[in-house]
């Protein structure tokens, strides 16, 4: 059973899916620095703090997204980033300094909502996970299963 914001091997491939880049305090200065100067601008212009989700323009619209992660070392700050991008997009996590595995478990289990009884009135950001551990995938279907059973 896939899990409602994964992308399976059919869907979306890697290359038409956007970034999300999870920044620390200590990284964010050096990203700005390595970004073109419009890029550059837009992020100073806006204020981005390392608490914050930030969508990066692009020339087709959407270029990405930053991601504040802050200094906590559990991957809670990644539980409710698909509520924040917009719908009907798809995502990927670009390597960095935390758990990948740990990140896209607490972005699937953030992105949870019972549906039985009102649908959804649009379709949830998705996020890519092809990395070779599949048990976030497991454990997010498993616990998402479970509330489904104790809403019911």
């Amino acid at each position: 059973m896939q899990h409602p914001t994964e992308i399976n091997s059919s869907g979306t491939s890697l290359n038409r899916t956007l970034p999300i880049y999870p920044l620390r305090p200590g990284e964010l200065a050096a990203f700005v620095e390595h970004t073109d100067a419009g890029t550059a601008a837009f992020i100073r212009a806006h204020g981005f703090n390392v608490h914050d989700l930030l969508l990066l323009p692009g020339p087709d619209g959407l270029a990405g997204a930053m991601l504040g992660i802050g200094d906590d070392r559990s991957a809670s700050a990644f539980g409710g980033v698909l509520n924040k991008l917009p719908s009907n997009s798809f995502w990927h996590l670009m390597p960095g300094d935390y758990d990948t595995a740990e990140a896209i478990l607490n972005i699937k289990l953030g992105a949870y909502r019972y549906d039985r009884f009102k649908a959804r009135s649009e379709n949830p950001a998705r996020i890519s996970w092809s990395g070779p551990d599949h048990r976030p995938s497991i454990i997010a279907a498993a616990v998402c299963l479970a509330r489904d059973l104790i809403n019911t």
